[in-house]
């Protein structure tokens, strides 16, 4: 998880699993590096991490592409935007561990408010992004799923329990 200019340094980071014994024996050469992390004896507990990690990256980023088309088509000036949006991003960070535990408790509160209220708003959303000429599939499937915890009685719970309807079926 770093570009080639950083290795060396603790911003670089380096995800291993595998034998521990091997790990461990290796540990002195590896943290030169950078900031490494051991993930465990399975082997691909550190891929699964990496990859995890670089696709959300992925997602957040696009999210961030459709909403500066959005802005740029209503005439704000995107770079000023994106100095506001850095601001905001800091504080849905702190987002992250509140909703893993939720997820992990099954236990969800209204976190962004209840999906009901969430749902309307996605209306405006999308209506908005119409109106503009902006791209809605993305926004589309994020009301689906929220109509569809709220038809299956959990419209009081909040953006986290979407979690719920995002396995295979």
């Amino acid at each position: 998880m770093a570009d080639p200019p950083v290795v060396g340094t603790p911003e670089s980071l380096f995800f291993f699993s595998g034998k521990s014994s091997v790990f461990e024996a290796n540990r002195p050469i590896l943290e030169v590096l950078g900031t490494i992390t051991y993930f465990g004896d399975d082997p691909g507990a550190a891929a699964v991490d990496f990859q995890s990690q670089v696709a959300l990256g992925y997602e957040i980023l696009l999210g961030f592409l459709h909403t500066l088309r959005l802005v740029q088509a209503e005439g704000v000036d995107i770079e000023a935007f994106a100095g506001r949006a850095e601001v905001t991003m800091r504080d849905y960070l702190g987002l992250l561990s509140p909703f893993a535990k939720a997820i992990k408790n099954a236990e969800y509160g209204p976190d962004l408010g209840p999906l009901h209220v969430q749902a309307a708003l996605f209306d405006d959303l999308i209506g908005h992004r119409e109106s503009q000429g902006v791209e809605t599939v993305r926004m589309r499937e994020v009301k689906h799923l929220m109509d569809r915890r709220i038809a299956d009685g959990h419209g009081g719970q909040g953006f986290s329990s979407l979690f719920e309807l995002l396995g295979k079926r």
